[in-house]
């Protein structure tokens, strides 16, 4: 049973049933068996379906809670249209550039090389900004 079916399942099932009514006053205890037998069926159903997907989700990997990522502007951007093209996410898109780079010890230096100069380059501006909010403080600059 593929994925379309257990959903269309899943959602006719949270539909209000259609009941026949018996509008006349006698009482049948074998009417009320095999809505019972019904009923019992349906829900051995949706507990085997149930089953599936939860087997299906254990396959599937763990993610892990959201990360607060800070982004360079123009890169950002670039990053965020590119994966629009590909019709990728910007997480998935980080996850392949990762295992790229285990596949290609060549490929992980060389990004590598360019986060370390990058980092270098974030923390002299990092500096730069908090020696001019210091002169801003003491007056000394609008």
């Amino acid at each position: 049973m593929n994925n379309n079916e257990m959903l269309n399942r899943i959602k006719n099932r949270s539909q209000r049933p259609n009941v026949k009514r018996n509008s006349s006053l006698e009482y049948s205890a074998s009417n009320e068996a095999s809505s019972s037998d019904q009923v019992s069926a349906n829900e051995q159903q949706s507990q085997t379906e149930a089953e599936q997907l939860k087997k299906q989700l254990e396959a599937c990997p763990k993610i892990a809670p959201r990360r607060n990522i800070r982004l360079e502007e123009s890169i950002n951007q670039r990053i965020q249209q590119f994966c629009q093209e590909e019709k990728v996410s910007i997480e998935t898109f980080l996850e392949a550039c990762f295992l790229a780079c285990e596949r290609d010890p060549e490929l992980k230096q060389a990004i590598i090389q360019q986060a370390r100069k990058r980092l270098e380059q974030r923390k002299e501006a990092g500096k730069i900004r908090r020696l001019y909010s210091q002169l801003q403080k003491l007056g000394q600059i609008d």
